[in-house]
């Protein structure tokens, strides 16, 4: 492992290096998906490799999940939704922080369409938490798999509910975020257009955004 000064770099400049190193290194994908033909990428693809070049660069990565907060107020019931937090430290200057967040979403591993079979409440938590990891190591260091979207037979793409839809939706507008140009870059015509494989990467990214603006409005206040 060659010897590297990390003390100069600021935690941006770490986290692109970390992303070069992982590039040059190679990430195989061993994830298979029988029904739909698809392989993806699985933590002990390349979480043991971001690991060792973390501790190479002085970054310390911390993973957790928050719950669902419900909060009073005097506008009425304020509910923030459960989501995934992953947090990125320089250990050189540890007040420097970069924090990636998403919603989780239900998990129901080995659930027929008729109902039936399923696995136990604990094997579904073990499954979001395993999910929602791998979904915010792969944004974090920008790991790429293949179009799930265009690997689906048509036939066999499932759109979201209404009710998700219309999250996504209410999102956008919150955040003043253009939902047609937003879109457009999935190559989804709208928000009830969005099929399941491609949600949680949306989802993902309009929690990023909107951690992206809180930090701004901290910053700005400090």
């Amino acid at each position: 492992m060659e010897n590297i000064d990390t003390k100069n770099l600021n935690i941006y400049q770490k986290i692109q290096l970390a992303k070069v190193k992982l590039l040059e290194q190679g990430v195989k994908a061993t994830g298979k998906n029988t029904n739909s033909n698809y392989t993806y990428m699985e933590l002990k693809d390349f979480l043991p490799k971001i690991t060792k070049i973390f501790n190479e660069l002085k970054l310390f990565s911390h993973f957790e999940i928050i719950p669902q907060k419900v909060e009073i107020t005097d506008q009425g019931e304020k509910i923030e939704q459960e989501k995934g937090i992953l947090k990125i430290i320089n250990s050189d200057k540890t007040d420097e922080i970069v924090i990636y967040a998403m919603p989780t979403a239900d998990v129901k591993i080995g659930l027929r369409k008729d109902g039936t079979g399923g696995a136990q409440p604990i094997q579904n938590l073990g499954g979001k938490n395993t999910y929602i990891k791998r979904y915010l190591y792969q944004n974090a260091l920008d790991i790429a798999e293949e179009d799930i979207v265009e690997k689906t037979p048509v036939e066999k793409v499932e759109l979201i509910s209404k009710e998700r839809a219309e999250d996504i939706k209410k999102s956008l507008i919150e955040l003043k975020i253009d939902e047609k140009k937003f879109l457009r870059y999935y190559k989804v015509k709208d928000v009830y257009s969005i099929p399941t494989t491609l949600a949680v990467e949306i989802e993902m990214k309009i929690a990023e955004a909107e951690e992206q603006i809180k930090q701004k409005e901290s910053e700005e206040i400090f």
